[in-house]
């Protein structure tokens, strides 16, 4: 525990102000009403006794009042949540919301922190919730002193919060805005012992108005330096969203903001410049103005889905916080504001960490879950690379982060040719259409349409681009990429017609992208913004390094590496005035990343509360499923060992994986789920099972694998008739009807007895390399009752790899994944099939399929509609299909060559035959007559096929 205690900075409220407010609340929640005007927000419910307090599961609410701010009159009234564990006195954590949302976000977690022993405190921030006042976004004198003084709300009670002889014993948690406040609370109140901030700002005005504009002489000692040069360009579309969540519960058109920040938002829309008077304001918001006082030890969890918080801000905070020099762990993990999910404390996942982190720098005396928390250290940095369609996912970690130990080459970088020429592009009157790369909540969205959708790139006209060979090794980056460009005024004969009054600054928008094959993915999920101050009149160009948006992410060898430039992004406020710029992107692109020698791969810390109650839960069966299949396996090798069944040598090598003949399976209601099924799966085959709900998909899986008995015909696998309790099943891992674990035993544990269970010797399990698909970091080490359920999901996947079977059968595998998890997942089962091995998945995402698999079984109503190649089901392989500006004129255009077929899908789409025909002479034709190209394509959608398969199938 820390014990030096410093002043607090700048005044704080009066202590008998302090004790009064809290007396008070008490004397509410012990059945009296107090002064006029205060009552407990749930008066009902409340139920504690002086002395001792009785304790109950039910939190204990209460209105608290704490004084307005500086030379305001009047008081604000805070709702709380005051959550007691069983035993008192206890450390607290105080648990701060994100912007928009209330108290009722956090009762999950502190419910979990209270049922490990802590004090916890939740509350709605003014302007939030029930709790009135305004919004001042996380300012010291407002947002920050009410903080602290619900901190001496709960330390007055006197039972309540343990002591440690320095002081009282206190954590702050909080993610995005109440990250923000977190950080700023414990470099301003001594009291506070550690800080956990997730994807959250270091200074509001470079996140709120950035620019990525790499200055000369630039620090680039850490992975992703913050930029604060201005002018910048606004993000305007985030802040509308979250100016838009402050105004919904008021008839102002200021919602519950200050009048100041409500000017200050009015000026940004109108594309004003931030006054000094602005940056002061924005700076009283911002954790970089009181930093450098920090001594808590923090913790910083920065998403790497972020467009709204990067990793530039973790960055930031990371360095002055060792600066300052208070302890301080980063990690940067999947997820953040574009993910998707709520952003309390950043996401579920990371919640295992944030514990780790209490119980090292705020342990507990106790636990009512199990014996006495004493983690051991975690490294100070630790970050994923996600897996790609040629690369495992890694968690990795670094025993300091780079650029705040004074390791002069704690970063290094790996320079890639990029190959360009100059182009013009051109600003749209009003910036519009704008290119779409990532939106507010709709980051996750945009993931799961797929790197090649057309909706993730730049507009036609206003781009420009560069690119690299095929990269010769893989190549893994951390951190923040750079490079230099060229811009210019298009002038003389290059000038841009329409435009009459160019703009002195060039606002451009800057991309990287991972092209692998035909899949094109954005790397960092966003774009970097680069307002060029400015152009030269003349035409002369203008050089300026450019910092891409920060990452980790490994380039596989064989792919390429592509660089955009354009002139739009609907994240970003557009430029009302029409303009062309000459850019050039060629030169050398900067990769930052760690030393090898500095990283080793992340197996999680053992957690001590996963071992709570092992003992016991063993003695809890497995799902009778599960168990049935277990059993049958170790039946299947005893027989296997005494002669009376065929082992693994002695069937066929040339036997197919799996075969099903005839197969027929009624429901007792008479239904016939499946129907005279047969298909074959040859070896090395990715085999997509298709067919909507109550195709009898699982069913069939179930039969394949001995789980289910069918009333008619047979299943074979690698030449032998499959029974319960065939040998030749522990070649086969499947994943069927969701998984199945052991709540509380660890990730690790549960791989680990399942394996043991099916009696084999544990040399076999090859479980490192299931866990290293599963990417589930310190999660492994900590009990499944607490995982998501794609965590789970990811869990059951790596147990049905264990031992690395020769068949994998895998049902609905996706769900519960989110976009960079299905992305790797797709890999992974690619070079499965690789090496040798057969993989079957059951699934009815259809663009996933045809992506991922090699063949596709169509089922409807339990029969088989088709199977085959997924080239052959998507129809004609010579059959191409033309992206245009204008289908019509584009038909028109082409029929002059007397192709076998042309037909219109859509305005902007031709489907074609080209017969002798050659693409190029099409194309050719169409820009002839004006009709311009966009994009081409061979064969058709699975979707299509699918679609009109289904549709025949159940009508029979």
């Amino acid at each position: 525990m820390r014990t030096e205690r410093r002043a607090p900075l700048g005044p704080r409220r009066p202590r008998a102000l302090v004790a009064t407010s809290a007396a008070i609340a008490l004397l509410a929640l012990l059945g009296g009403t107090g002064p006029a005007g205060l009552e407990p927000a749930n008066a009902q419910d409340s139920s504690i006794a002086p002395t001792p307090p009785t304790i109950t599961d039910e939190p204990i609410e209460a209105m608290v009042p704490l004084p307005a701010g500086p030379g305001e009159d009047g008081e604000v009234h805070l709702d709380t949540s005051l959550y007691l564990p069983k035993s008192i006195p206890a450390p607290m954590v105080l648990l701060a919301h994100g912007f928009g949302g209330s108290k009722d976000d956090l009762n999950r977690q502190a419910r979990t922190l209270r049922d490990l022993g802590y004090v916890v405190l939740t509350y709605s921030a003014r302007g939030f919730g029930r709790s009135d006042g305004k919004i001042s976004l996380d300012s010291v004198d407002h947002e920050v002193a009410d903080a602290s003084g619900l901190i001496d709300y709960v330390v007055d009670q006197g039972y309540f919060v343990a002591d440690s002889g320095g002081g009282p014993e206190v954590a702050v948690v909080g993610g995005s805005y109440g990250g923000a406040l977190a950080l700023m609370l414990g470099a301003t109140d001594p009291r506070v012992d550690a800080v956990v901030a997730a994807i959250t700002w270091n200074d509001l005005e470079s996140a709120l108005v950035p620019n990525s504009v790499v200055p000369a002489g630039d620090d680039r000692s850490s992975p992703a330096p913050l930029l604060d040069s201005q002018p910048g360009v606004f993000k305007e579309a985030w802040a509308s969203q979250l100016f838009g969540q402050a105004t919904f519960r008021s008839d102002s058109a200021c919602g519950e903001f200050t009048a100041e920040l409500c000017a200050l938002y009015s000026r940004l829309v109108a594309g004003d410049p931030l006054s000094p008077d602005d940056e002061a304001l924005l700076a009283d918001s911002s954790p970089s103005s009181v930093l450098d006082r920090m001594s808590a030890p923090t913790l910083l969890l920065q998403g790497t889905r972020d467009s709204l918080f990067g990793l530039d801000q973790a960055d930031a905070n990371a360095r002055q916080i060792a600066a300052a020099g208070a302890p301080v762990d980063v990690v940067w993990f999947s997820g953040g504001h574009d993910s998707g999910a709520a952003a309390s404390s950043g996401q579920a996942s990371i919640e295992p960490t944030i514990e780790e982190f209490l119980a090292k720098h705020l342990p507990l005396t106790h636990s009512s879950t199990g014996p006495p928390l004493s983690p051991e250290p975690d490294p100070q940095f630790s970050y994923t690379v996600p897996g790609g369609a040629t690369a495992s996912g890694q968690s990795l970690a670094a025993t300091s982060y780079p650029g705040i130990d004074d390791a002069a080459d704690a970063v290094t970088s790996t320079e890639i040719e990029i190959r360009s020429r100059p182009r013009t592009i051109v600003n749209p009157p009003g910036g519009l259409p704008a290119a779409i790369t990532t939106l507010p909540a709709l980051g996750a969205l945009l993931g799961t349409l797929g790197s090649t959708a057309a909706i993730s790139l730049p507009q036609d006209g206003q781009t420009t681009w560069g690119f690299s060979r095929s990269l010769r090794e893989s190549t893994t980056m951390v951190g923040s990429p750079t490079f230099t460009m060229s811009v210019a005024r298009p002038v003389g004969d290059d000038a841009v017609e329409g435009v009459t009054e160019q703009p002195n600054d060039a606002v451009l928008y800057a991309a990287l992208y991972s092209v692998n094959g035909d899949s094109r993915t954005l790397v960092g999920g966003t774009v970097a913004p680069v307002r060029v101050r400015n152009v030269p009149a003349d035409g002369s160009p203008v050089d300026v390094e450019v910092a891409l948006p920060a990452a980790a992410w490994q380039f596989s060898a064989g792919s390429r590496i592509e660089l955009w430039v354009a002139t739009t992004d609907a994240l970003y406020q557009s430029s009302p005035d029409a303009a062309g710029w000459r850019v050039n992107v060629r030169g050398t692109l900067s990769l930052p990343t760690v030393p090898q020698s500095a990283l080793t791969e992340s197996r999680g810390v053992a957690s001590p509360l996963a071992l709570g109650g092992i003992a016991a839960v063993l003695l809890v069966a497995i799902g009778l499923g599960i168990a049935a299949m277990i059993r049958g396996r170790r039946r299947g090798v005893a027989a296997a060992a005494a002669g009376t069944l065929p082992t693994v040598a002695e069937t066929s090598a040339s036997a197919a994986p799996l075969v099903l003949t005839g197969l027929v399976k009624n429901f007792r209601n008479g239904q016939r789920a499946v129907d005279e099924l047969s298909f074959r799966v040859e070896t090395g085959q990715v085999l997509g099972l298709l067919g909507p709900n109550g195709a009898g998909k699982t069913t069939t899986l179930r039969m394949a694998v001995g789980l289910l008995r069918p009333d008619a015909g047979y299943a074979e696998i690698f030449g032998e008739r499959i029974v319960p309790g065939a040998a030749v099943l522990t070649r086969v891992g499947t994943f069927i009807e969701g998984p199945g674990f052991l709540p509380h035993l660890s990730g690790r544990r549960n791989l680990e007895l399942f394996w043991a269970a099916s009696g084999r010797a544990p040399q076999g399990s090859r479980i490192d390399e299931a866990l290293a698909i599963a990417d589930l970091g310190a999660a492994i080490e900590r009990s499944v009752r607490g995982y998501s359920q794609g965590m789970r999901q990811r869990l059951a996947i790596a147990q049905a790899m264990l031992g690395m079977p020769e068949l994998l059968i895998l049902d609905e595998p996706t769900n519960g994944l989110d976009p960079p998890q299905i992305h790797a997942l797709r890999g992974v089962l690619r070079r499965y099939a690789d090496s040798g091995r057969t993989v079957i998945v059951s699934s009815h995402l259809l663009g996933e399929v045809e992506q991922t698999c090699s063949h596709v079984v169509v089922m409807a109503r339990g029969r088989l509609i088709a199977s085959g190649t997924v080239a052959e089901l998507a129809g004609e392989v010579s059959e191409v299909t033309i992206e245009v500006t204008d289908a019509e004129q584009g038909g028109t255009a082409l029929e002059p060559l007397g192709l076998p077929a042309i037909e219109v899908l859509s305005p902007t789409s031709l489907r074609l035959l080209p017969g002798e025909t050659s693409v190029e002479t099409i194309v050719s034709a169409l820009v002839a007559a004006g009709v311009g190209v966009r994009g081409i394509r061979s064969g058709r959608h699975l979707e299509e096929t699918f679609l009109e398969l289904v549709g025949t199938g159940e009508q029979r």
